[in-house]
């Protein structure tokens, strides 16, 4: 039998859906997708705190009205959104206080996007006065020590974990979440490098913002 012909059955075996898949007949579905979110739980409940801390400050500058009215005079909304910008600042409240505001009252009233210029500028001062500092890498040499004596004391998990969060880069978080069916390792591949492996991430952070559906390290 031709070397081609034995590998388009094995190609066909383990993945029988690309022999030619039937047309599947259209269904109804139930519900729809209107209520689906595009953030995480956690994103959306410290911009509600931040929405309810700058309802808090309209009554306490005085202006007792409806942040529903002011979304209908955008201009003035803009100026408010910029004076509370300058109070937080002033406070001395972190920067994603006012960053999570704005993008709350962005998501809850999609008309905003476009009118709410000076409070961004808010931001942008910010950042040039306390310019943003990430926090600083694990040295290599500390992360080789790590992994060595983590697997020493049987610590594998943590090693594989480490390596996949240095190495991929990835998120730790995501790695956490992941199983051993996210995970390719040499073993399971059949003529890849030896030295390669791979994990999926599923439900990546940055799916919604412009990011790949499917995304590796």
């Amino acid at each position: 039998m031709p070397i081609w012909l034995l590998a388009a059955l094995v190609v066909l075996l383990v993945h029988p859906g690309m022999a030619g898949r039937k047309a599947r007949a259209r269904r109804p579905r139930d519900g729809g997708i209107e209520d689906v979110q595009l953030l995480d739980g956690k994103t959306i409940a410290m911009q509600d705190i931040g929405i309810t801390d700058f309802q808090d400050f309209l009554i306490s500058i005085g202006l007792d009205a409806r942040l529903d009215y002011l979304v209908g005079a955008p201009l003035l909304l803009d100026r408010i959104v910029e004076h509370f910008g300058h109070t937080l600042y002033r406070e001395g409240a972190p920067m994603y206080k006012y960053l999570m505001t704005l993008t709350g009252l962005q998501r809850l009233h999609d008309s905003l996007k476009h009118h709410l210029r000076r409070s961004w500028d808010v931001s942008t001062k910010w950042t040039i006065v306390e310019p943003i500092s990430h926090r600083l890498p694990l040295p290599r040499v500390l992360m080789k020590a790590m992994v060595a004596l983590g697997i020493l004391w049987g610590w594998h998990f943590f090693s594989g974990c480490l390596l996949l969060a240095f190495e991929g880069p990835g998120r730790i978080g995501e790695i956490l979440k992941s199983t051993r069916r996210c995970l390719t390792l040499p073993q399971d591949m059949l003529h890849d490098p030896p030295d390669r492996a791979f994990l999926q991430i599923e439900k990546p952070k940055s799916i919604y913002r412009g990011g790949a559906l499917v995304q590796h390290v």
